[in-house]
């Protein structure tokens, strides 16, 4: 029964983020069915050769949530707390790269899909952020800098980076948002 649960948890994974798995590298390397201090969820633990990924699947009153986190290769899979520092919350990486906001859903399959959807575009430069040692956390407190110093509406940052690629510059969520702050301030 529990080796079935895994293959299915596992199967599902794969079928939601198929290009992790084939185009990046990504390899199982963990599983519990019991995560967490009070054994609340399933954590399926993600290695490449660049960086870590923790999928969670929170067994609420009701529902399932499924949490994505990112961290450096290095970083090891607890099976209590994905909560340091060290790993990253997915869905706020990929907002300080496309704008787009993670929008919430009560069904896993679907938050999943949403996810995923989100996540392919990224992946290239979430990766280029996982391969120097230490740079996610420069360019995350950057990141979070721009956006409490001048806050943009995501329609602003989308049209700049929009602008800028049509350009031939670099368009990337820094370069847009360092843009904006110039026009702005």
């Amino acid at each position: 029964m529990e080796n079935t649960k895994i293959q299915e948890t596992i199967g599902m994974i794969r079928q939601a983020l198929p290009y992790l798995f084939d185009d990046y590298g990504f390899k199982v390397v963990y599983f519990t069915p019991d995560y967490g201090f009070h054994w609340y969820g399933t954590a399926i633990g993600l290695a490449s050769t660049k960086c870590k990924c923790h999928l969670i699947c929170v067994r609420e009153i009701g529902h399932s949530v499924i949490r994505m986190d990112i961290a450096s290769k290095t970083e090891a899979f607890d099976k209590y707390e994905t909560t340091s520092l060290k790993w990253q919350y997915l869905p706020q990486i990929i907002y300080f790269l496309s704008g787009k906001q993670e929008v919430g859903n009560a069904d896993p399959i679907e938050s999943l899909t949403q996810d995923s959807e989100d996540l392919k575009p990224c992946m290239d430069e979430i990766i280029k952020l996982y391969e120097k040692p230490g740079y996610i956390n420069e360019w995350l407190e950057v990141q979070r800098q721009l956006e409490k110093d001048k806050p943009a509406t995501i329609e602003q940052i989308k049209a700049e980076r929009v602008r800028l690629h049509s350009l031939g510059l670099d368009s990337s969520l820094k370069a847009a948002m360092e843009n904006l702050r110039g026009k702005n301030g």
